[in-house]
C-alpha cells in the first residue's frame, strides 16, 4: 500500500492538535487512545513520541486507568482560585461604589484604587493590592476616569489652552 502524502502536513498536524485540545471530549478521546497503546504493550515513552506529549503525562493517564477505569481519564472540574470577595459582598461595594467617598468619611472626593484598597480593609476585612483594587472597578464596569481641570471663569479659548499645558498626575 503507498504512502499518503498531504500538502502541508504541519499545518494539518496543527489545526488537529488544536481542535483536540479545544475539545473536552476531544482530550477524553485523546487519552483513551494513549492508554490503548500502553495496553498493547507500548512504553509510556514511545506513547508519548506517538502523540507529542510528556511521557510522564502518559503515566499518569495509564496510573489514572489502573485505579479507577475510564471514569479516571474523564476531565475533572477546574474551580481556580476562590474569590477574595464573595459575590454579595461585591454587589455591596458596587453600591458603596455608587455612594459619594465622604459619605464614608474619606476626605478624597473620587474614588480611586488606593481609597478602594483601604475602604475594603476598613469596612469588609479584604486585603488587595491597588492593581486588583483597579481590576474591581474594571469588573464592575466603572470608570477610573477623572474629570480634567478647568480654569474656572475663563473664555473657552483660555480653558483649550490651559487644558493643553496641564499635566495631571
Amino acid at each position: 500500500m503507498r504512502k499518503m502524502i498531504f500538502e502541508n502536513p504541519q499545518s494539518s498536524i496543527l489545526e488537529i492538535e488544536q481542535e483536540i485540545s479545544g475539545n473536552p471530549e476531544g482530550r477524553f478521546n485523546h487519552r483513551l487512545h494513549s492508554v490503548i497503546l500502553l495496553l498493547k504493550g507500548f512504553t509510556t515513552k514511545q506513547a508519548a513520541e506517538i502523540f507529542a506529549d510528556n511521557p510522564r503525562t502518559i503515566k499518569h493517564w495509564g496510573q489514572q486507568y489502573k485505579k479507577n477505569g475510564i471514569a479516571g481519564l474523564k476531565e475533572g472540574k477546574h474551580p481556580g482560585r476562590p474569590r477574595k470577595i464573595s459575590l454579595e459582598n461585591l454587589e455591596k461595594i458596587r453600591q458603596d461604589l455608587q455612594k459619594p467617598t465622604v459619605s464614608f468619611g474619606y476626605k478624597q472626593g473620587m474614588w480611586d484604587g488606593p481609597l478602594l484598597k483601604h475602604h475594603l480593609e476598613k469596612q469588609y476585612h479584604i486585603d488587595l493590592t491597588v492593581r486588583h483594587c483597579q481590576r474591581v472597578f474594571h469588573y464592575l464596569k466603572m470608570s477610573l476616569k477623572r474629570p480634567r481641570p478647568k480654569m474656572a471663569g475663563a473664555s473657552r479659548e483660555a480653558q483649550e489652552a490651559f487644558k493643553k499645558n496641564c499635566r495631571i498626575g
